[in-house]
C-alpha cells in the first residue's frame, strides 16, 4: 500500500492538468481508491491553480457525439466519499467543483453528488445525520456561503425528489458502517437542524428572505411562525421595491393555491395561512403600480382570496373572474385618486394584458381622460396604443370624434370600432391614405361580418385586393365559409379568383387549407374551366389541393 501511495502520489501530482485528470479514464476511481489522499491532494491542487490547470475544460460540452468528461471524476470522488474521514475534504472539492461553469445538462454534476451526499430520506455516507450537520456548518459554510445556501433549500424534503444513488468503493468496506436506511427520528431531526440553518444564516439578505418563501411549502409547520416571526421584525426599509415585489408575489401564489384547494391534502391549515398572509401585508409593495401590477397580467391571476374549489361548484372560476374584474376597477380608481394619470400610464406600459384597463378607464371615468387618450393612437408604444384602442371601442361611436385627428389616429380609431356596417360607411368618407393605413394593418382574426351587413362582402374583397392584402383576402372569404352557408353570400367569383391570382407562393406565407377550400368552392362555381385548370396549378404543391379539372380533361 506504502508504494502504491508512493507512485500514485508522483503520478498525480507530477500532471496537474486537464488532460491528464481526462486521460485517466474510467481507471481514475481504482486510482482514487488505492491511494484516496493523494488523489485528493492533488485535485485540490489542480482547483487552486484553475488558470494553469484548465480543469474547466473537463466539464466543457461533450459535442454532438455525446459522452461526459468530468463523469469519470464526479465517480472517483463518490467512491471515495464513503471514508467518513476524507468527507469534509470531499465536500470542499464538491463545492469547487459546483462554482464551474458546466456547459451541458446531464445530471452527472458536482452538486448533484454533493446533494446526494446530504439527502435526509436516504443515507448515502458513512456518517450520521448530527456530523452531516456539523460538516455542513462548520466546514461547508464558512468556505463556500453560496453553494452551501444553495444545497440547504435542495435539502429541503419534497415529494418530488429523487437520487440515481452515488458509487460505492469497491475493495474497501467504507460503505459498510453504516446503513443507508433512515429512521422517521433521525430524518426529522436532520431537517429540523436544516431548518435552523436556513434561518441562523439568513440575517438581511433579502435574496435569501425570497429563497425562504419560495420554498416555504418544503419547511415543516412548526417552523412557520418563527420564520415569520423573524421576518416582520426586520426594518422595512432593507427592502427594495424589486424584492418587494418579487417576494410579495411568491407568498401571494402560495397564499391564493392554499385558499383555493383548502381541503387537498397538501393545503395548510387555516392559521398557518393567515400566517402567511402577516407576511405578505408586511412586504406588500407601497407603490401602487407595483402593489396592483399582477392584476394586469395574461394566464392564471392569483388573488389572496379565491372562491374556493370545490368538486360540486363548478363556477368557483367563474366567480373568480368576477373578483378580479372588481380588484382590478378598485385598483384603476385607487391609482389615479391617489398617484394620478401618470402613474396608470406607467403601470400600462409595464404590464402584459392592457386591453382591459382601456375598457375599465371608460367605464369608470367616461371622457375625462379623453384627449391623453386619444393622443396614445400616435405612440409607438404597443400596450398604450391597444389600451386606446380598447377605451375606443367601448364608447358609443360618432364620427365627431374623428374631427382634429391626424390620418394615423383616425386610421387606429377606426380599427378598434366592429366590424360593420358603420364602420364600412365610416371608411368610405375617408380619404385614400386613412383607407389604405386601414386595410393594411388590421388583423386576419379580426374581422366578422354580421348576417345584416352581407351585402358588403363583395366590397371588402374589393378594398383587400386594392391594397395588395391577398393573403388576408383569403383568410376573410375562408372565414365567411365557416360562419355562413355559401349559397347566401353571393360571393363574386372573379374576385375570388383574382385574390389567388395575384398572391406570390414564393413571396407569402401561405394559408393552404384556406386556399384549397376557396378553389373547391370555385371548383363548383360558373367559373371558366381554364382558370379553374390555371389555379388547380399554381397551387398543385399544396396537399389538400385536388386538381379535378385537370383530371377531368386528362
Amino acid at each position: 500500500n506504502i508504494t502504491i501511495s508512493y507512485w500514485l502520489k508522483e503520478l498525480f501530482e507530477i500532471n496537474l492538468n486537464v488532460e491528464a485528470w481526462y486521460s485517466y479514464g474510467n481507471q481514475i476511481s481504482l486510482l482514487a481508491e488505492a491511494s484516496p489522499i493523494s488523489f485528493l491532494t492533488a485535485l485540490e491542487k489542480t482547483l487552486e491553480n484553475q488558470s494553469i490547470t484548465q480543469i474547466q475544460e473537463l466539464f466543457e460540452d461533450a459535442g454532438d457525439m455525446g459522452g461526459c468528461f468530468h463523469c469519470n471524476l464526479l465517480w472517483a470522488l463518490e467512491r471515495i466519499s464513503w471514508n467518513h474521514e476524507l468527507l469534509p475534504r470531499i465536500v470542499l472539492v464538491l463545492a469547487d467543483l459546483s462554482k464551474l461553469e458546466i456547459k451541458n445538462n446531464m445530471g452527472n454534476q458536482p452538486f448533484n453528488t454533493l446533494k446526494d451526499i446530504f439527502l435526509g430520506w436516504i443515507n448515502y455516507s458513512s456518517v450520521t445525520y448530527e456530523n452531516k450537520i456539523q460538516i455542513l456548518e462548520h466546514t461547508l459554510y464558512k468556505k463556500h456561503p453560496d453553494i452551501t445556501w444553495k444545497l440547504l433549500l435542495e435539502l429541503l424534503p419534497d415529494s418530488h425528489m429523487i437520487t440515481s444513488g452515488i458509487v460505492r468503493p469497491k475493495y474497501h468496506n467504507w460503505d459498510e458502517l453504516i446503513g443507508k436506511d433512515v429512521s422517521h427520528q433521525d430524518s426529522f431531526l436532520y431537517y429540523q437542524n436544516i431548518n435552523n440553518l436556513l434561518l441562523n444564516n439568513i440575517g438581511i439578505d433579502t435574496q435569501k428572505w425570497y429563497d425562504i418563501f419560495n420554498n416555504i411549502d418544503k419547511f415543516h409547520e412548526d417552523s412557520y411562525t418563527k420564520i415569520i416571526d423573524i421576518f416582520i421584525s426586520l426594518d422595512i426599509n432593507l427592502f427594495d421595491d424589486k424584492i418587494k415585489l418579487s417576494i410579495s408575489t411568491i407568498l401571494r401564489d402560495k397564499i391564493h393555491s392554499h385558499r383555493k384547494f383548502f381541503d387537498a391534502d397538501w393545503s395548510l391549515p387555516k392559521i398557518l395561512i393567515d400566517k402567511l398572509e402577516v407576511a405578505f401585508n408586511f412586504i406588500e409593495p407601497n407603490i401602487l403600480i407595483d402593489k396592483y401590477f399582477y392584476l394586469f397580467n395574461m394566464g392564471s391571476i392569483d388573488i389572496l382570496n379565491p372562491t374556493p374549489y370545490k368538486s360540486e361548484d363548478v363556477k368557483s372560476y367563474e366567480k373568480d373572474d368576477e373578483l378580479i374584474q372588481e380588484l382590478r376597477k378598485e385598483a384603476i380608481i385607487e391609482i389615479l385618486e391617489n398617484d394620478g394619470f401618470s402613474a396608470l400610464m406607467l403601470l400600462i406600459q409595464k404590464i402584459e394584458y392592457a386591453g382591459d384597463i382601456g375598457r375599465l378607464l371608460f367605464l369608470i371615468t367616461d371622457n375625462k381622460y379623453h384627449d391623453e387618450i386619444f393622443e396614445w393612437l400616435n405612440s409607438k408604444e404597443l400596450n398604450l396604443l391597444v389600451c386606446a384602442k380598447s377605451y375606443i371601442s367601448n364608447m358609443p361611436f360618432d364620427k365627431s370624434i374623428l374631427n382634429n385627428l391626424n390620418d394615423i389616429q383616425v386610421s387606429e380609431v377606426l380599427l378598434a370600432l366592429r366590424f360593420n356596417s358603420i364602420l364600412f360607411e365610416t371608411l368610405k368618407e375617408q380619404n385614400k391614405n386613412i383607407q389604405k393605413l386601414y386595410w393594411e394593418n388590421i388583423s386576419n382574426h379580426y374581422y366578422r361580418v354580421d348576417d345584416k351587413d352581407i351585402s358588403y362582402i363583395n366590397w371588402i374583397i374589393e378594398q383587400l385586393i386594392k391594397y395588395k392584402q391577398y393573403m388576408k383576402a383569403v383568410s376573410f372569404i375562408s372565414n365567411l365559409f365557416y360562419m355562413m352557408k355559401t349559397h347566401e353570400l353571393n360571393l363574386d367569383i372573379n374576385l375570388l379568383t383574382k385574390v389567388l391570382i395575384e398572391i406570390e407562393p414564393n413571396k407569402e406565407r401561405l394559408d393552404s387549407h384556406s386556399i384549397a377550400k376557396i378553389i373547391k368552392f370555385l371548383q363548383s362555381s360558373d367559373l371558366e374551366f381554364t382558370k379553374i385548370q390555371m389555379l388547380e396549378w399554381k397551387y398543385i404543391k399544396l396537399n389538400q389541393v385536388k386538381p379535378t379539372h385537370w383530371e377531368k380533361d386528362i
